[in-house]
C-alpha cells in the first residue's frame, strides 16, 4: 500500500532528500489542490437542524484544510450521521440502555437491549470513519501535515547504495 500523503509547506519541499524534479513534482500536487471549487460554508437547507448547527460548527475549521466542493457528499453526511447520533444519544439517556417490559401486575417479563444502542454504535462507528477521511481525528491531521520520518532519498544516491 502506498504511503498516504502529506501535506507540506514550500520550506518542507525544499528540504526533502530528493531531486529536484521530485521536489517540482510534490510542489505542483500540492498547488493543484487549489485548482478545486472551494466548498460553500452556509450549509444545505435539507440537512435537519442539529446538522445544520453542526455544519456551521465544522465548516470553518475544515477550511483550513484542502477541502473542496467534491467533499460536499462526505461532509453533509458526517453531519447528518452526527444529528441521529445526537438523537439516539438522546434516546439511551431518556430510556435507558435496556428496556425492561412489565405485566398488568407490574411484574418484569422480559429485558431487551434498547435498539437505539446498536443504532448508536453504528452510527459512531461510520462517524469515526469519515472523520478519519476528512482530517477530523488527530491522527489523520499528522498524517496530512507530518513529514515522512524516512525522508526519500535522491534516485542517485539509491543507486549509488544498491536500493534501486
Amino acid at each position: 500500500m502506498a504511503n498516504p500523503r502529506k501535506l507540506r509547506t514550500e520550506d518542507d519541499i525544499a528540504k526533502l532528500k530528493v531531486s529536484n524534479s521530485e521536489k517540482a513534482r510534490i510542489a505542483s500536487e500540492q498547488k493543484a489542490l487549489s485548482r478545486f471549487e472551494g466548498i460553500d460554508a452556509e450549509p444545505p437547507e435539507y440537512l435537519p437542524t442539529l446538522a445544520r448547527a453542526e455544519w456551521l460548527r465544522i465548516m470553518p475549521l475544515l477550511q483550513e484544510l484542502p477541502i473542496a466542493e467534491l467533499d460536499f457528499l462526505m461532509i453533509a453526511s458526517y453531519c447528518q450521521l452526527f444529528a441521529h447520533w445526537r438523537e439516539l444519544n438522546d434516546d439511551l439517556n431518556e430510556n435507558g440502555q435496556v428496556i425492561v417490559n412489565y405485566d398488568e401486575q407490574g411484574i418484569e417479563t422480559s429485558r431487551k437491549i434498547n435498539p437505539s444502542f446498536n443504532a448508536l454504535m453504528k452510527v459512531q462507528q461510520e462517524l469515526r470513519h469519515i472523520s478519519g477521511q476528512l482530517g477530523m481525528t488527530i491522527n489523520s491531521r499528522f498524517e496530512l501535515v507530518t513529514p515522512d520520518e524516512k525522508e526519500e532519498e535522491d534516485e542517485f544516491v539509491q543507486l549509488l547504495k544498491g536500493v534501486k
